[in-house]
């Protein structure tokens, strides 16, 4: 539930930063993240969300954060049920958190290619999803992992049952996210995806 997730979500920052002005904002950035998703599900009215529509409501509600950057969207409308929603929305909030401080969604003239693409497979879609950043600033060697990097991998290892690989090429981060969006008329106590929280073993990361 909501409160589970933010109990983990205030854990996992804890563990990494003894700053409190940062603590403050780190929680801050992701309960407005959270309540932003919540609002977008309730404008839904009990339709169903495509990951179309996720992705383009997310880059509008960060759109003011990178007024300079161009956001290319481009893949197949797939249907997410509530429950992944929330994971995946997070996981796209970070990727857009970690462009602006770093990449090129801070910079003028930068530019994000976000393209996917889907494979039916039983009860659900396979997403291949590219995020291709151009123009930002070089980038010299791989960052150091961090809790957005944590949360990343988390929610897509954990709660999507996908991977993520997070490249760093000279010339703007090349990542891909793999995971399955089940239907959402599917029974879910059949399926094996976990429910909307941080997994634990997560917490006993160091970096």
């Amino acid at each position: 539930n909501n409160l589970a997730s933010m109990t983990s979500l205030v854990s996992l920052i804890e563990q990494h930063t003894n700053d409190v002005h940062q603590f403050a904002g780190d929680i801050q950035r992701r309960i407005h993240a959270m309540a932003n998703i919540h609002d977008m599900l309730a404008e839904t009215n009990g339709h169903t969300l495509t990951l179309r529509t996720l992705l383009a409501r997310m880059t509008e509600q960060n759109a003011g954060r990178a007024p300079l950057c161009r956001i290319e969207l481009e893949g197949p409308d797939v249907p997410v049920s509530q429950k992944q929603a929330v994971p995946l929305a997070l996981t796209i909030a970070e990727l857009f958190t970690n462009s602006i401080q770093h990449g090129a969604a801070g910079v003028s003239g930068g530019s994000i290619e976000i393209r996917w693409s889907a494979n039916r497979s039983n009860q659900a879609q396979q997403i291949t999803l590219h995020w291709r950043e151009q123009g930002g600033p070089s980038i010299d060697q791989p960052p150091q992992p961090a809790l957005g990097t944590d949360l990343i991998q988390g929610f897509i290892n954990y709660e999507l049952a996908g991977t993520v690989q997070l490249r760093y090429p000279p010339d703007g981060v090349d990542h891909t996210l793999t995971f399955r969006l089940i239907d959402p008329d599917t029974d879910w106590p059949a399926i094996h995806v976990l429910q909307t929280k941080i997994p634990p073993a997560m917490s006993h990361q160091s970096t």
